[in-house]
């Protein structure tokens, strides 16, 4: 039993790090604060005038925000979580729409913050989302609408939770097998 949860971890780690890999050279539109020039061999040269939008990987506009060239503007205060917890638990069965990287803000306002408002608020958020996950999970197949509003992180979740489910059935039932 423990080397399959040793698997189960390695596995999600894995895919995780994949997803936020994704997320993190995803473009982001931003509008620098001053005249910028930038050089990286990761993105090759960048530059932008004074309240023009430039679209930069959002890991590069992370990394902007931090030296005070841009704002990003995207943090989970407590008012914009609790319309999204109010947002979720007012729409039972349907996802809302969540901002763009919501987990990698959810996991370092986890880590950094110490108000524990903020903390229980996201954890809500997480919880009523995965239980709308669960409920499409048995579903023989799922609107593609629904799988649009999953974010990509929950979109990795639903897709292995449903492999372990059908390979499940298989092994238990022999469903699928015939």
């Amino acid at each position: 039993m423990e080397s399959e949860r040793a698997l189960v971890k390695l596995l999600v780690r894995r895919g995780m790090s994949r997803v936020r890999t994704e997320l993190l050279a995803k473009s982001v539109k931003v509008v620098p604060k001053t005249e910028v020039e930038l050089s990286s061999t990761l993105f090759g040269d960048l530059q932008a005038k004074k309240s023009s939008n430039v679209e930069v990987p959002y890991f590069v506009a992370t990394v902007m925000e931090k030296n005070g060239l841009v704002d990003l503007s995207q943090d989970l205060s407590e008012k914009s979580l609790k319309l999204l917890s109010w947002n979720e638990k007012y729409k039972e069965t349907k996802l809302s729409s969540l901002p763009d990287n919501f987990y990698i803000l959810a996991h370092e306002a986890l880590s950094s913050t110490k108000d524990k408002k903020i903390d229980s608020l996201i954890i809500e958020i997480v919880s009523l989302r995965i239980k709308k996950l669960l409920r499409y999970l048995v579903l023989p197949s799922v609107p593609t609408e629904v799988m649009n509003s999953f974010s990509p992180e929950e979109r990795y979740l639903f897709y292995l939770l449903k492999e372990v489910v059908s390979s499940w059935q298989r092994e238990v039932l022999g469903v699928g097998t015939r």
